[in-house]
């Protein structure tokens, strides 16, 4: 599934036009793909705009949203499949994030042109996706926006620039502010369609917990952690997998992959240690992804417990159903570590292993 295939006309000629974000030749094919989707793609966001444009503005989120929170691959998305069973919750569907500037109309469409939904493997694990899966909202933060580090991926020689986007540390006010409208939107897109309170789960919201608590005062977060060797391990893979396969440009070499992810992760959890401290113990939680591994379930009913949740009973049998599912998956296999590997996240990611307990 293309990432930006639900950009509208104007703002992927905003995105072209910025500098760095030539498009190389080879890939001429695929962007003039956008290209052609981003004409409909406009249509349909005026078409939605004049149904649905004052209901959205009016929208009020009465219940703050719950964040599920960590660095990429760390089970995000294994918790956010978990949680979305509860009936209580609504979450952003694939389809939702893809085409955020339609998804209020789009859906209807999709329905009856494609039938029951097509399941996929995702590139850079074996987890099954469909259109109606849990999806993670930053990518409609990205094509709403523009932005989000996810740009990168299409424009990998501007990764530098849109990192920026990850802490908002050294952003202007204007784009904190533009962002900042482009949230409340589309949450608000989504209350109007789910009218329940949202459960999401975006990477980069772990860097940016002030942000959102600011946005949405009451707000919980919930962050799942895994022993940093296996983050990185599998967040290389990512790269080299569905990363790469959004490039509209040559994609940044081996060695510079690895410099970057090493970067990134010490930024997003400098961020989150400094501000995770802003937050009462009922509206943060912290597990990690061995035990929820282990035992799914219980880790579940923690979450409850230390987040003051209602519901648990309710939904723990689809939990369990779920548990019993996933007890023969098989994760992947990685190559060791180089030595140089090794010792940049030793010593760069020192705060990470020494707070989570995790041996190098």
């Amino acid at each position: 599934m293309d990432s930006f295939v639900g950009i509208t006309h104007s703002k992927w000629r905003e995105l072209k036009r910025t500098k760095g974000n030539s498009i190389d030749l080879p890939y001429w094919p695929k962007a003039l793909f956008v290209s052609y989707r981003s004409f409909r793609n406009s249509r349909m966001k005026h078409k939605e705009d004049a149904i649905y444009g004052k209901d959205i503005q009016q929208t009020v989120i009465e219940r703050p949203p719950i964040f599920i929170i960590g660095h990429w691959r760390s089970g995000t998305t294994l918790l956010h499949n978990y949680l979305s069973l509860d009936l209580q919750f609504a979450f952003p569907s694939v389809m939702d994030v893809l085409f955020a500037n339609s998804c209020l109309i789009l859906e209807s469409k999709i329905n009856q042109k494609m039938g029951a939904p097509k399941i996929e493997k995702r590139p850079m694990d074996n987890v099954q996706i469909s259109y109606r899966s849990p999806g993670e909202d930053e990518f409609a933060l990205a094509i709403l926006s523009l932005c989000s580090p996810l740009l990168a991926w299409p424009f990998p020689r501007s990764e530098s620039f849109y990192d920026r986007y990850l802490t908002f540390k050294d952003v202007s006010e204007n784009e904190v502010e533009k962002w900042k409208t482009s949230v409340l939107y589309y949450f608000k897109k989504l209350t109007l369609k789910y009218k329940k309170q949202l459960l999401l789960k975006s990477p980069t919201h772990t860097a940016r917990i002030q942000l959102l608590s600011e946005l949405f005062p009451g707000a919980k977060f919930i962050n799942i952690h895994r022993n940093p060797i296996h983050v990185y391990q599998s967040t290389l893979k990512l790269h080299k997998t569905a990363v790469n396969s959004s490039a509209l440009q040559k994609p940044l070499s081996l060695n510079q992959k690895k410099n970057n992810i090493i970067s990134r992760y010490r930024e997003m959890y400098d961020a989150f240690f400094r501000e995770k401290k802003l937050l009462s113990d009922d509206h943060f939680i912290d597990i990690s992804f061995e035990g929820f591994e282990k035992d799914a379930v219980g880790q579940i009913a923690n979450i409850y417990e230390k987040l003051g949740l209602n519901g648990f009973t309710q939904a723990q049998d689809e939990f369990v159903k779920m548990q019993k599912k996933n007890a023969n998956y098989r994760k992947n296999i990685y190559e060791e570590l180089s030595l140089w590997e090794r010792t940049e996240i030793r010593d760069k990611w020192k705060a990470c292993f020494n707070y989570w307990n995790y041996n190098v």
